[in-house]
């Protein structure tokens, strides 16, 4: 393990042969001098955030983020989180990471954490985000903070990596469209709202715990890894096959 770094790398990836794409996307793989701003990190303690080099996805390092009850509030919330700047601008965009949960950091809780949030207002819940809720994985998603739906997705595996990939057409209106996957399977497909009918979300991974704001809960402590995080304007597939059947790649 690396000690404390108050950023993680952001840099453009080379892409390999035989992708589809218009424009080289966003990608934060945590190998290179982090380059981005602090302001980027939503951190309060020393381990909120390191670098890892014993669980990785890929390369030599991973983003380790720990929340701890009774942590100190960072903007209003108990969290630790990452904002994930990247250069898409258009309604149609896409988001991916690589997720690693261990057993023995990360036990069950029936107060859920928030874990990936398309971020627009600090009034409300946000229309769309991932969380997890005694170990299974809560897709919530909606265009009016009194009527989102919740959907479970899935477990949440641990001590292994599951990497998600997200499709948006973000809107407020009945054109929206969310798709995610898992690990190659498709695991939800929704059209209609997932944002509130203002900006356009910015992205957030990492660990929020609402209810640590106001008292304990089962679990007392929360570790997550995460890497390859990438958002793109473009799809980005592994072959013309995959391409024709519209799944994403996981590489």
């Amino acid at each position: 393990m690396e000690p404390l770094l108050a950023k993680a790398s952001a840099h453009f990836a080379p892409m390999q042969a035989g992708y589809n794409q218009q424009e080289v996307p966003d990608e934060i793989t945590f190998e290179e001098e982090p380059p981005f701003s602090d302001e980027q990190l939503q951190v309060a303690t020393p381990y909120a955030f390191r670098l890892e080099t014993d669980t990785v996805f890929s390369g030599d390092k991973s983003g380790r983020f720990e929340l701890r009850y009774g942590d100190p509030q960072v903007q209003h919330g108990t969290r630790a989180e990452l904002i994930v700047h990247g250069r898409p601008s258009g309604d149609e965009r896409w988001y991916r990471f690589a997720l690693y949960a261990p057993a023995t950091g990360y036990a069950p809780d029936t107060a859920s954490d928030v874990i990936s949030q398309w971020w627009q207002t600090s009034r409300s819940t946000q229309a769309t985000s991932l969380r997890v809720l005694n170990d299974r994985l809560i897709l919530r998603t909606g265009a009016h903070p009194d009527s989102l739906e919740e959907v479970d997705i899935g477990r949440l595996q641990k001590n292994t990596w599951q990497v998600f990939v997200f499709h948006f057409i973000h809107s407020a209106g009945p054109e929206g469209l969310l798709e995610v996957w898992c690990n190659g399977k498709k695991l939800l497909q929704r059209r209609g709202g997932n944002m509130y009918a203002m900006r356009l979300p910015y992205w957030k991974v990492g660990i929020y715990k609402a209810s640590w704001n106001n008292g304990k809960t089962a679990a007392a402590k929360r570790v997550l890894f995460f890497d390859n995080i990438l958002i793109s304007d473009t799809a980005i597939y592994t072959a013309k096959a995959d391409q024709d059947h519209k799944v994403p790649s996981l590489k």
